[in-house]
């Protein structure tokens, strides 16, 4: 039985901080395999991985939500299905996937946490927490920027 008032996301972990994405948005949740350097490519460009016969820029994303490097390293990757656009989002951890009611979502203007607005699409609680859920389509639109910018050079 389908339940429109619903979405189901993953969570995750950032620099020690939990995230979501809606799981329409992902291709692939797995462990980094080998990441490629590309030399001279911005910070938040870890590299490139082997997806299933395509490079594909591996991404900090904590660099790109959080503004800066975790201590932590990354373990597994976040593949992002969008059009014209693939990432693999570096993370720590996967803490699980949850399937929240829409009425639980709420606008980012309630945030306690400050994050870039254009970066968090929403948020919902958990257990008294605010879990920012990442705006895919916004990091999409800084990878492509960030590729210009380095395709310019």
């Amino acid at each position: 039985m389908k339940n429109s008032n619903s979405i189901v996301v993953l969570n995750f972990l950032l620099n020690g901080k939990y995230f979501a994405i809606n799981i329409s948005e992902i291709t692939e949740i797995n462990f980094i395999p080998e990441i490629i350097p590309l030399y001279g490519a911005d910070a938040i460009c870890a590299g490139l991985i082997n997806l299933h016969g395509e490079s594909v820029p591996a991404i900090h994303s904590d660099l790109i939500v959080t503004g800066e490097k975790s201590k932590k390293i990354s373990t597994m990757f976040i593949a992002l299905k969008k059009e014209k656009c693939s990432a693999c989002l570096l993370i720590e951890k996967v803490t699980g996937f949850e399937k929240i009611d829409e009425k639980k979502i709420l606008d980012t203007k309630n945030l306690i946490i400050k994050y870039d607005n254009n970066i968090i699409k929403s948020i919902y609680l958990k257990s008294e927490k605010q879990i920012p859920i990442l705006n895919t389509d916004y990091i999409c639109h800084k990878i492509k920027f960030y590729k210009i910018l380095n395709n310019g050079h």
